[in-house]
C-alpha cells in the first residue's frame, strides 16, 4: 500500500466520505483527500474543483451532485466542530 493510499484511508474514517464513497479508500476519493486533506480544505474549495476532481478520476460514477453533497458534508463537519484541520 503505497503512503497516499495509507493517508487517505486514514481519512476515511471522516463523515463526508464513508457517507459519500462505498470505498473511501479507492482512486476517486484519495485523489479528493489528496488535493484537499481535510473538510475545511474541501468546503473552501467548493463544488466546481470538487467535481472537476471526481469527473476526471470516475467521470461514469461521479459529478457535480456527488461534488455538492460532499461540500455540504464537509461544511457541517466545520460548523459543527467536528473537523479540527
Amino acid at each position: 500500500m503505497t503512503r497516499t493510499r495509507s493517508r487517505g484511508c486514514w481519512w476515511s474514517s471522516r463523515r463526508e466520505f464513508t457517507q459519500v464513497f462505498a470505498d473511501p479508500c479507492r482512486m476517486t476519493a484519495t485523489e479528493v483527500l489528496q488535493a484537499h486533506p481535510s473538510a475545511r480544505a474541501i468546503r473552501a474549495a467548493g463544488v466546481d474543483t470538487i467535481a472537476a476532481i471526481l469527473r476526471a478520476t470516475a467521470p461514469r460514477n461521479y459529478g457535480r451532485e456527488t461534488a455538492q453533497r460532499l461540500v455540504d458534508l464537509a461544511h457541517q463537519s466545520v460548523s459543527s466542530g467536528l473537523a479540527n484541520v
